[in-house]
């Protein structure tokens, strides 16, 4: 009789480790699957992104373009600078006061080149 209770307890045993490792197979199975749903829908956004991103980078080339540049300069009332109107200014250093502001010389260390 100890026999056939501890045979049937080892059936029991094995018979739930069968069942507990079949939920167990059919539950990886679907998770495995809802992350392969989960990665597709991820994969799609990231596409999407790399559209805009794409998009947005020839926006900003467009944008930075030289004749773009020179369309708003044009608009600003900017001009190129003419050699003849270009003044340089030298700083001078004035012993215990360091360098002076060239903006606050008005006509003296200006030098026209």
């Amino acid at each position: 009789m100890i026999k056939t209770e501890s045979g049937s307890i080892v059936k029991l045993i094995g018979f739930l480790i069968v069942i507990i490792g079949i939920f167990f197979i059919v539950w990886m199975r679907s998770s495995i699957k809802s992350l392969e749903y989960r990665l597709a829908k991820y994969q799609a956004i990231q596409t999407e992104l790399i559209k805009k991103q794409r998009n947005l980078y020839a926006i900003r080339d467009n944008e930075l373009s030289i004749q773009n540049v020179n369309k708003v300069v044009k608009e600003l009332g900017f001009d190129i600078p003419d050699r003849s109107k270009v003044y340089y200014v030298k700083s001078q250093k004035v012993s215990g006061l360091g360098s002076i502001d060239p903006l606050s010389i008005k006509d003296k260390g200006v030098e026209k080149q």
